[in-house]
Formats: structure tokens, C-alpha cells, sequence
């Protein structure tokens, strides 16, 4: 197994239980060189790396034995949210009373995003993103201090496709994949609890204005009052 270069205990934190600004930088550094970071989001252990070429993605999704599907960027405010993507009401909504949260929106991308991040840095075909803002402080601390959009992939077991929550078993999973993959510089951050288990996955936009794309702990009959209210 190849193993992490630096592991953050859930005992070396501060007493909010953040990260402190030397392991910030630490893992800020780590993928800056193109590396890659285990870090707890909402649900589960994920897998971040920075969303600067196709290579990156392409790596990431060999490591976790994963589709060649879009990854979602983690962004660390409404603000990094605006950057990248149309906030119509629609989406305004869902995330004024869902985020931080479990919850991705798909939505349709600014037209200033270039097509090469979006078909190679995200692998997204249809001119869209999509977007999260973690209840994972750490994750958005991490998401904040990189000059690049952060892309986050949740690790699953290999034989369940169910979340990962244990350290232990996410770091194997990791180390096990980058073997097998292609080495590369990692870090891994330990939890200290999760808020939920399944994240919900919508598409905002087309006639049925909200789409359901994968259903979690967030009901989507939820998602759908307030996307109406």
C-alpha cells in the first residue's frame, strides 16, 4: 500500500475542532505540487486533488476504481459559488436553505468558464457544474486556500459502493488505488464524525426545472418545496 506522506490526526486540532493554519498549509502545499489530499466531507472520507487538467481527474477516478464521470467542485462560499456557475432563483434557493450541507446542485456553468476546464479539468460535456458547499469545515478551510477550483470525489468500498467512514479503511483504499494507478504525493485528515450519510444529487434547469440525480439523507420532496416556494 502507498502510503500518506503526513497524517492529521483528529487530536491535532484546534478546540473548534478546525484545522490549524500550519496543517491548512500543509495540505494547501500538497496540492498546489499536484498532489492529493484524504479529507472528511459531509457524508464520508473524499479524495480532493485540484481541477487543473484532465490528467488530475482521470488519476483520481483510477485510484477510487470510479467511472469516468463529472466531478463536482467543493466550494468554500457563495461567493466561490458565483464564480463558477449561473445562480438563478432556483439555485439561490437550494442553497440559502440547504448549504452547507449534503447536497450537490447541478447547474448550468458562466459562460467566461472555459470549455477545457469543463470537458477536461471536470469532465463535463453539457456546459454545466456541479456544485457543493460541505457542512465539512475542514473541507471548505482547504477549498478556500487553493487559487484553483477544488475537486472532491467520495470514497466508496470497493464491494458495497457504500460511503467510507472509517480512516483506516479509507487510507487503504487510497494508498491500495495509487498503487495500482500510478504514485503520486498524498495526505490523509481524520474525521472527527460525519453529519450524514448520502448526499442528494439535483439538476437545476430544463422544463422540470429541478431534477432528481441520485436521492440521500436529503429528501428530494424537500429540495422540491423550496425550489417552488
Amino acid at each position: 500500500m502507498y502510503k500518506p506522506e503526513f497524517i492529521v490526526s483528529k487530536n491535532h486540532r484546534t478546540e473548534g475542532r478546525a484545522l490549524t493554519t500550519s496543517f491548512v498549509q500543509r495540505a494547501r502545499s500538497k496540492l498546489l505540487s499536484g498532489g492529493l489530499v484524504l479529507l472528511p466531507s459531509d457524508t464520508c472520507y473524499c479524495l480532493a486533488v485540484l481541477a487543473v487538467d484532465e490528467a488530475a481527474r482521470r488519476h483520481v477516478n483510477a485510484i477510487l476504481n470510479r467511472p469516468d464521470d463529472p466531478v463536482s467542485i467543493a466550494c468554500s462560499s457563495y461567493l466561490q459559488v458565483h464564480r463558477l456557475v449561473e445562480v438563478d432563483h432556483i439555485v439561490s434557493l437550494l442553497l440559502e436553505h440547504f448549504t452547507p450541507g449534503p447536497i450537490t446542485v447541478v447547474c448550468a456553468a458562466k459562460p467566461e468558464i472555459s470549455t477545457y476546464f469543463l470537458e477536461r479539468a471536470i469532465g463535463s460535456f453539457d456546459q454545466s457544474i456541479g456544485i457543493r458547499i460541505p457542512d465539512s469545515f475542514i473541507e471548505r478551510d482547504i477549498a478556500a486556500n487553493t487559487e484553483y477550483a477544488q475537486m472532491t470525489v467520495a470514497i466508496r468500498d470497493l464491494n458495497t459502493g457504500e460511503p467510507v467512514q472509517e480512516f483506516e479503511r479509507a487510507c487503504e483504499i487510497v494508498g491500495t488505488g495509487i498503487e495500482r494507478a500510478g504514485p503520486t504525493g498524498w495526505g490523509a485528515i481524520e474525521a472527527d464524525g460525519f453529519y450524514s450519510t448520502h448526499s442528494t444529487v439535483v439538476r437545476v434547469g430544463g422544463p422540470q426545472k429541478v431534477t432528481l440525480l441520485r436521492e440521500g439523507d436529503l429528501p428530494f420532496d424537500d429540495v422540491v418545496s423550496i425550489a417552488r416556494s
